[in-house]
């Protein structure tokens, strides 16, 4: 991710791409709320997170097909 951020780029791309996919497909199968859990917020710094992974986070939630809650919920961000 740090050494070699090409690679990461596409990888999260392409996560992106499947969660987005997922979540419309929960909203449209009726899902009043969706959820995007982070596991990997509580490993990383906020400067990583900012820049490695929010935006992917981002571009996913302000994609979704309809506009229904969101949680986004990252493990251990509290101490951001």
């Amino acid at each position: 991710m740090v050494s070699d951020e090409f690679p990461w780029k596409e990888l999260m791309e392409k996560v992106s791409r499947v969660t987005l996919e997922y979540l419309n497909s929960q909203i449209a199968a009726g899902a009043d709320a969706v959820q995007l859990f982070d596991s990997w917020a509580g490993v990383l710094t906020a400067a990583e997170y900012e820049k490695y992974v929010l935006p992917y986070s981002k571009k996913v939630i302000n994609a979704l097909s309809q506009k229904v809650p969101v949680i986004h919920f990252g493990t251990a961000r509290g101490r951001f």
